[in-house]
């Protein structure tokens, strides 16, 4: 790093203390005119909504699946966009399935076989279970009536 470069990152680092000393001393009254334009200002305020909800959801997938928000993309196109079990391509965005003991991520659900999974505790025993039993039914149901 030359003289320049760190003389350049000194004034650089003195800007942005000052700037927060500011931002610290003048909090209320910035405050205030954020929130006076925002009432006012529609562009403002949609373009504050836009920005909270994609902030929100790139935090949402790095705070819980230490993933960034290409990475989600490049696994939903990795499975076509569609579910990993139903296979069916959702309107709604795709839930991130994830293991609940290791943490390690699966692949994009639909939210209704995210949530199956989910009421049968990711347990492959419980499943089986229940494919066997609205099996038995099925086979029962397509039989008929029986007789007493």
């Amino acid at each position: 790093m030359s003289d320049r470069d760190i003389d350049d990152e000194l004034l650089r680092s003195k800007k942005i203390a000052a700037n927060q000393r500011y931002k610290a001393r003048n909090k209320d009254r910035i405050n205030a005119q954020r929130r006076e334009r925002y009432a006012t200002d529609p562009e403002y305020r949609a373009k504050v909504i836009a920005s909270r909800n994609e902030n929100k959801r790139e935090r949402t997938l790095k705070q819980t699946y230490g993933i960034s928000l290409q990475d989600y993309d490049k696994m939903v196109a990795q499975h076509a966009g569609a579910c990993g079990i139903c296979r069916k391509k959702s309107d709604r965005r795709l839930c991130v399935d994830h293991c609940h003991e290791t943490k390690k991520l699966r692949g994009p659900l639909c939210l209704k076989c995210n949530l199956g999974l989910g009421v049968f505790h990711d347990s492959p025993a419980l499943l089986r279970l229940a494919a066997g039993y609205i099996e038995h039914w099925r086979r029962l149901h397509a039989e008929g009536p029986r007789e007493p």
